[in-house]
């Protein structure tokens, strides 16, 4: 499994931005919903309400998502955004 805090630490907070959108497009374009857990859907949701996506916590749960549903196209995006030691991580480098 993949450590989801311990790559947040890889990404600088100038990045953050550009990354929580980039993470919102992988999850709503992938073809695996099926396969994210309620739990989890529901907290993107309650997260998107609240505003909170850009939290901390929002985060790592866009992080978890993303890399539970698309992980090679998370580690890609990743890559595209200079997010080299991240992308490893994602990888499982």
């Amino acid at each position: 499994m993949t450590d989801v805090e311990d790559i947040l630490k890889h990404i600088p907070q100038q990045a953050a931005s550009p990354l929580h959108k980039t993470l919102i497009d992988i999850i709503l374009k992938s073809k695996n919903a099926q396969a994210l857990p309620p739990n989890l859907a529901k907290s993107l949701l309650n997260m998107y309400r609240a505003d909170r996506l850009e939290s901390p916590e929002g985060a790592k749960t866009l992080l978890e998502a993303s890399i539970l549903l698309e992980k090679e196209k998370t580690a890609e995006k990743l890559q595209e955004l200079n997010l080299n030691d991240a992308a490893a991580k994602v990888k499982g480098e």
